[in-house]
Order: structure tokens, then sequence, then C-alpha cells
């Protein structure tokens, strides 16, 4: 949960460390600020930090192929000018560089009202999975003793890219009979990865691997959205009866593609796609859903609590999709 801004201090908090990790050549850090400082005492107030990670990653992504659709992705392993030829190796290849920065405002005019706008930012740049091959190959290709426990198969690296939003308002107001609380979001999420399909797409028996050459890839973007608001009344008395009533609503956008890519298979087979597309596919959706609720208690005793509630909602979803093989 977020730290609210203070109205009556000013503070201030920068941090930093330096550290590494079993099996990585590199070493990662983290640094940031923390501020806090009142603009008008006891009733505005702002609060911003930042924080910078980098975490420098300790697998190893061992048969890169160097050019995709040239390069051998299966060489011949017994001749080490043919590995070097067609692959490379990447150090640490699931390192991550994480950016978080946040800002709040609050403002509190009065005794009876309590505002705090918030705005929250964070970008995680990925290199690559975390994910292992160690003995998981064939023995009789003499990889066994090469692949360590850190180390992956991959004939491509796995970059990904991630940015995320949130802009929020609540607001608190004392009505003395009752608390009104509204609380407003919006989000947004995009993100672009690329992972790596070549041995997935040789096991479904296309006929892939008549390429000697062929080696595969997915380029997958996702760009999200989410609005959200919530207002609800409290009842503050010190009657037996106790009720809350409020509302909800909630819209969510998604838009996401898929894009696979085998260079130069095109041209194994004779034909022509200048841009390597063998697969692409999309899918859209769009949920809203709204409500309105209540509830009511009552307090017969110390020990025995009545309460009776109630939720009416209307939940829609609408969503297309298509694929297509180019």
């Amino acid at each position: 949960m977020l730290k609210a801004p203070q109205l009556d201090i000013t503070t201030g908090e920068v941090y930093g460390d330096i550290f590494s990790v079993n099996e990585s050549d590199s070493t990662g850090g983290e640094a940031g600020f923390i501020f806090n400082l009142p603009l008008i005492e006891d009733q505005l107030a702002i609060r911003t930090s930042l924080n910078v990670f980098d975490d420098p990653g300790f697998i190893d992504y061992g048969y890169v192929v160097k050019e995709g659709g040239v390069s051998l992705p299966d060489p011949d392993w017994a001749n080490n000018s043919a590995i070097n030829d067609n692959l490379k190796k990447v150090k640490d290849a699931n390192g991550e560089q994480t950016t978080t920065a946040r800002i709040s405002v609050r403002w509190q005019p009065t005794d009876w009202l309590d505002s705090t706008l918030n705005y929250f930012y964070q970008k995680q740049d990925t290199k690559g999975r975390s994910i292992v091959h160690h003995n998981a190959l064939n023995p009789n290709n003499g990889l066994n003793s090469v692949l360590d426990k850190y180390e992956s198969a991959y004939r491509y690296e796995e970059p990904r890219e991630k940015e995320d939003s949130l802009l929020s308002l609540e607001i608190k107001a004392d009505l003395g009979f009752a608390e009104l609380v509204s609380a407003t979001g919006l989000s947004t999420f995009e993100s672009d990865g690329q992972r790596d399909q070549t041995d997935l797409l040789i096991r479904l028996d296309y006929g892939y691997e008549e390429f000697p050459s062929f080696s595969a890839f997915t380029r997958e973007l996702t760009d999200d959205e989410a609005f959200t608001q919530e207002i609800r009344l409290v009842s503050q008395n010190e009657s037996a009866l106790n009720w809350i009533v409020g509302g909800y609503y909630n819209k969510y956008e998604s838009d996401a593609s898929s894009r696979e890519y085998t260079p130069h298979y095109d041209e194994f087979l004779g034909g022509s796609r200048p841009d390597d597309l063998e697969y692409y596919s999309i899918s859209r959706s769009e949920t809203t859903e709204q409500a309105i609720f209540g509830e009511l208690g009552y307090a017969v005793n110390e020990k025995l609590n009545i309460t009776f509630g109630a939720r009416f909602y209307e939940y829609k979803v609408w969503a297309e999709s298509d694929e297509d093989f180019p």
C-alpha cells in the first residue's frame, strides 16, 4: 500500500547498494530516493520517490544463431569451427533493469475532507527468461557435458520491455452520519517481447526441419487500459444499526498481437516473403462491469450480529480474434 504524503513534516531519504549474483559476470545495483514536502502546512503536501534496480542476470544463452535463417542452429557438434561460425554465446541473458517512479499530492483543506492524487510509473527491460535446459538435451549430440545448469539452448535472445502506469484519485469526506469514499483509477500496460520458437515449430512436424538453417522467433505486443470507479457511503453512528451503500464501474480494454517469423524459410520453399512472417494472430477484448451494492447490519448484543447484503451487477464481455498463415 502506498504511503500517503505527510502534511506536517519534511523528510527525505537517499539510498543505494551494489551487489553480486552467483554465476553472474557482472555486478548489480539499486538506488533511489524518497522525499516528502508540505506545501501548505496541514493542508497540502507532496511525496515523490524514484527507484532504479539493475539485476545483472545469471543465465547464459549458449547457442544463439548469429544470423537467423543463415546460421545453422544444429551444426556439426564435433566441429568447433562449425559451432563458432554459426552460434554465439550471450552471457547473463536474463538480466533486468527496472525504473519505478511515483508522485503523490495530498490535499486536506478541512478536517472533514481528505483527498490524494497518485501517479505511479514503472518501466522494465528484461533481457531474457530464466529458463534453463540442463540435462534436457539428447546425450548423443555431445552437448550434455557442455550445457551447464545455468544455461539455456535458445536460438534467439528473448528481450521484453514493459511499461505500467497508474493514475488514481481517492477522496474521503466525513459527513457526520456517514463517510463518503470515492476511488478512481486509470491504468495502462504496454509490452513488447520476443521468444524463441525454433524447437517448438520443429516438433510440430510441419516439415520445417527440412530447411537446414531453420530457426524461428515470435514478437508479441500487448496494449491494455483499464478505468475503475467506486463510490460508497458507510455509516458511522454509534447505534446498533449500521449500513453501506455504493456503486462500482470497471472497463478493461485489451489489444494484443503475435507475429511469428521464420527467416529465409520462404526462400527455401521457393516463395517470396520479405518480412519472413510465418504466422500472425490478433486479439481484442473489452470487458465492462457495473454494480450497485448495499449491506445492512444490526448488533443484537455483544455476541450476535445480523447482516444482510445484496449486490446487483451487469457484466459484459466483447472479444474478437483472428489468425493467419501468410
